[in-house]
């Protein structure tokens, strides 16, 4: 597992989460957006390590949206 890491959870007065420290949570451009179970947590890393392996293989052609 990674490292911990500190990280925002609000900003500006605004807050999606307040994680308490050891949660896991989801982050968009180092923000905590929500607190995670473990088993989200290792669906999510299972999701995203598929999808990063597609993306990244040989012949993936970008389709522009």
């Amino acid at each position: 597992a990674p490292p911990p890491r500190r990280r925002r959870w609000r900003g500006g007065g605004r807050a999606f989460v307040r994680p308490k420290p050891g949660d896991l949570v989801s982050l968009h451009w180092d923000f905590a957006c929500d607190v995670l179970t473990t088993e989200a947590a290792g669906r999510l890393a299972a999701v995203t390590r598929r999808l990063l392996a597609a993306v990244n293989s040989p012949g993936h052609v970008a389709v522009p949206g």
